[in-house]
Parts: structure tokens; sequence; C-alpha cells
């Protein structure tokens, strides 16, 4: 070992087996290894093999009086007694007041990767048993966001870098709710890091949710039934072609139009969760994570029946299988096919959600009261559903007016 003013350093051994091949010749192991390459390993008085890793290990006490002891990756002896020596300057810094163990920790942490750190957060979150689908789409959302960045670590992240992200969305036509989800997740993750010690002040700490209300969001529409007649029509002519996946595009569409379900939450749904009258929804899956019994008409009943037992699915199988991201590509696709210009003369747009709002419209034009069309919907109040589910065409409205009075009487 060579002696420091606090520390050592010294080089990594371990002992093993002797291998069955070896050549003894007194105190020195001579072997060949599968692979065709030579080790030498001094013979120890307990009969096995001492091998030097050809690395250095530091030794040192802290200003707490702990004793450390870590592997300073270097094969170099004047590396690892660089690498020591700057382990005794923190100390020695720690010591005089001048920089906090915790201030060097959060230093070190924002070198890492931003990778490791991402791993390490979504291990944190399988631990809490959050849902594993859960866990997947914050990933998606974390690394879209860093790669947008062109960050490598933590401390390259600061708000300006955030605020060049959401204006390229806004800018590339995301909603506002779009937009407001990704900072969610980004707002978590760095929370997350200021628990865990990763860093003093979260960059995301002066940025607010985009108000649904500055203008800035695509207004999703319902579909006409003319537009559902020619939807029905462009996806027919398109089975047959390519991926199996093609041939249950119709009962996914049908079912969102049918039940009002996200698609993230009918991508969950397994057959045993659906019977005769109900499809049912459980609280990992569902957005507000209340789980529920979403009633189902006889007709869609029929139609599900009928593709569980024509694709001879197990009761523990996925009712549909797709990605809820791919599928946004897929219904542009199929509208473009079936010659619908998604955005109408008012700036609304048909979007894969749209099957949602077109479920809350249809009920409201049946005549279906606001408070039972709320809790179909799994709304929180029937002026939510009011506001965002139910789509009023200027058509609509002028009919509305036509049956007013008049407003001169006719003479007599």
């Amino acid at each position: 070992m060579i002696g420091t003013v606090m520390g050592n350093i010294y080089q990594s051994t371990y002992t093993r087996k002797i291998p069955n091949d070896a050549v003894i010749k007194g105190n020195v192991v001579l072997w060949t290894s599968s692979r065709g390459k030579k080790h030498t390993g001094k013979l120890t008085t307990s009969g096995r093999v001492l091998i030097d890793t050809g690395k250095w290990v530091a030794e040192w006490t802290d200003e707490r009086g702990f004793h450390h002891r870590e592997s300073t990756g270097c094969t170099s002896k004047e590396m690892a007694q660089h690498f020591l020596r700057n382990k005794e300057i923190e100390v020695e810094r720690i010591k005089a007041g001048i920089v906090s163990r915790e201030e060097i920790m959060q230093s070190e942490q924002q070198h890492v990767p931003v990778t490791q750190h991402l791993d390490a957060f979504d291990t944190g979150r399988k631990a809490k048993a959050i849902s594993t689908q859960q866990i997947s789409e914050v990933r998606k959302k974390l690394n879209v966001i860093f790669d947008f960045m062109n960050v490598s670590n933590l401390r390259e992240v600061n708000s300006d870098k955030i605020d060049e992200y959401i204006v390229f969305r806004k800018e590339s036509g995301n909603a506002t709710q779009t937009i407001n989800n990704d900072l969610s997740a980004l707002r978590s993750f760095f929370t997350w890091c200021i628990d865990t010690g990763r860093i003093l002040q979260s960059p995301m700490r002066n940025k607010k949710q985009l108000s649904r209300a500055a203008g800035n969001k695509t207004e999703k529409r319902a579909f006409t039934e003319k537009e559902l007649e020619l939807l029905w029509t462009a996806v027919r002519g398109r089975r047959g072609v390519g991926k199996d996946f093609r041939q249950e595009r119709e009962l996914i569409y049908q079912t969102m139009l049918g039940t009002g379900l996200r698609s993230s939450e009918l991508a969950s749904i397994k057959v045993n969760q659906v019977t005769p009258t109900h499809i049912i929804l459980e609280s990992p899956n569902e957005k507000n994570r209340n789980g529920t019994y979403q009633p189902i008409t006889e007709e869609l009943s029929f139609l599900l029946t009928q593709w569980i037992e024509s694709r001879d699915k197990r009761s523990n199988d996925f009712l549909f299988v797709f990605n809820k991201h791919s599928i946004f590509g897929y219904f542009e696709r199929d509208c473009i096919k079936a010659g619908i210009n998604r955005i109408d003369d008012r700036g609304h747009v048909l979007v894969v959600h749209s099957f949602r709002k077109t479920f809350g419209t249809r009920l409201a034009r049946a005549g279906v009261p606001l408070t039972t069309t709320q809790r179909l919907m799994r709304h929180s109040s029937p002026e939510l559903t009011a506001k965002y589910y139910i789509d009023v065409t200027p058509i609509e409205m002028a009919e509305a007016l036509e049956k007013l009075p008049k407003i001169l009487q006719e003479k007599r």
C-alpha cells in the first residue's frame, strides 16, 4: 500500500479455485482460459489462486469519520493517486465549510447520463406499484423531450430548453392538453430528482400548465353520420392488405364509438373483462383511476362475442392487440381513403378521440338527459360533458332558431 495523508491505494485482487488444467511452478499458477487467453496468479496458503485485476482501489475517511473503499477504475498508480487526492480535497473543502456533502453529491449526479436517471426513475415508480403501461407512457414522453433538447446530463437542462420544446410543440399543432401532459411528466421526473438528491432546484419550478383558454388548443369535433358511413366503407375496403391488424380496426373504432372508451383504455381490455352487458374497466387503466362497468348495447355485445370466438381468444388474452400510438396514423390514412376532410369550416379536427366526442354527441341528440350522458362518459360534472363532449354544429344551431316563433307576426 502507498500511504497518503488520509487514505491509501492498493491494487484490487480476488481468489478463485485453481483451474483443472493449471500448471503450478513454485507459488506461481499458470493456465489458459477457454478463449485461449493466458493467465497468471499466485498460489495462496489455502490452496487457491490469487489474481490481480490490474485496477487500483482507494480507501479514505470522510469528514464524518466514515470509512470509504471504492474502485478508482484506474490501471495506472499515478491516476489512482490523483483520484484519491480529489476525494481528500472534497473532505478538506467540506470541513472548511466551503461546500456541503449534499452539494458535491448533486454535482456528481448532474454529470451522470440522463438515461441512467430515467432508468432509476422507472425503477422507483415500479416500487410504488404504478402500472407498467403508465410507466411506459411517461418514459416515452420523457425520451422524446430529452431527445429534442439534445442533452446528455441534468446539468445541461434549463428553463430555456423547456421553453423551446413548448414552442416547438405549439408550432407543430399539438393540442394544449397534449403539451400539458408532457410538462406533467417532466415535472414529476424533476420532483423525483430533488427528492433523491440529484438536483437542488427543478428547471420546472416557474413553469405552469398552459391555459386551455389561451387559444393554442386544437378543438376536436364529432363525426357526422355520413362520415361514419364513409369510414366503415373505407376500412372494409382496406381489409386483407398487410398485417392482421387491418381486420380489427373497424371493430376498434366501433367499440370506441359505442362506449366512449379512450384508445388507451381500450388497449388494456382483456377478454375476461367483456360481459354480455358491460365492459369492465379496471382502475389502474382508467383515466380517473376509479374503475367502472361500462354498459354496451346488444349489437356491440354480439360483435365483440363474434370477434372473440372467431379469433379463438382465451380469457386472459387482450381483446384487441394494437399500439394506441400507431393507431393514430392508421386513423388518418383511413380518413384519407374515405375522402373525409378531418378539419371542418370552424377549424375543428377529427382525431381518434373524436369517437368519444361522437359518443357524447349522439347521446345528446338522442335526447338522453345530461346527467346520464355525464355518467356514461365518466366525467366529474355535467358541465364538463356539455362544454367539451357535445358537438353542436352551425347547421344544428340554425335549425334550432327556425323552431322559434317569428319576430314579426303576419298581418291578417
